[in-house]
């Protein structure tokens, strides 16, 4: 698989896995995690859902990868994250609260 191919999936099918290791990596090196509220976790959820397919795209255009533009890269990236967020946090809110 190449880089073009890892970054492209980083904007879709693979933000929840990418999600999960990052949040695993932080829940694991910074104690302070486990204390916070349940709302800044989900924040920092959020975040990261956006954050992730964000730069992924960024990089993915910056590499000539992809062609910039709003309609064909970016947006559909922020909703990909978007739509993992919310399917996220609905499987878990009872968890949560």
């Amino acid at each position: 698989m190449s880089f073009a191919q890892v970054l492209l999936n980083l904007q879709g099918p693979w933000i929840n896995a990418a999600v999960g290791i990052l949040l695993s990596f932080v829940a694991e090196r910074w104690p302070a995690y486990a204390a916070l509220p349940p709302k800044d976790k989900r924040l920092l959820m959020l975040v990261a859902c956006l954050l992730i397919p964000g730069l992924a795209a960024l990089t993915a255009i910056a590499g000539g990868y992809q062609s910039p533009g709003w309609d064909a890269t970016t947006w559909p990236a922020l909703f990909a994250g978007l739509l993992s967020f919310s399917a996220t946090t609905i499987a878990h809110t009872r968890k949560l609260a």
